[in-house]
């Protein structure tokens, strides 16, 4: 694969995790070697995710945040800043 479209080691925080859609996803990017941010509502699915995304070798974590509260955003991007340093890419699903 070519480098310039690698996203091995870049953040990536994908809203709505552990849902179908975001959960496949997240599967991807960490199979591709990205670090994954699971983002939602339900700390307890997000944490259960979480645990099967680590379990294969994955960097992995979870976030609560609602996407239509600003102060819960801002609360997670703090989070994610202080364990990572930095988000790449963003899936909103």
């Amino acid at each position: 694969m070519n480098e310039i479209f690698s996203i091995k080691n870049k953040v990536a925080v994908i809203t709505g995790a552990s849902g179908v859609l975001g959960g496949s996803l997240a599967k991807s990017f960490i199979e591709a070697g990205a670090k994954v941010v699971a983002l939602g509502r339900s700390q307890e699915k997000l944490d259960a995710f979480v645990k099967e995304l680590t379990a294969s070798g994955g960097d992995a974590f979870s976030v609560e945040a609602n996407v239509i509260d600003i102060s819960s955003l801002e609360e997670a991007s703090k989070k994610i800043i202080e364990k990572y340093g930095k988000i790449d890419i963003l899936l909103n699903i």
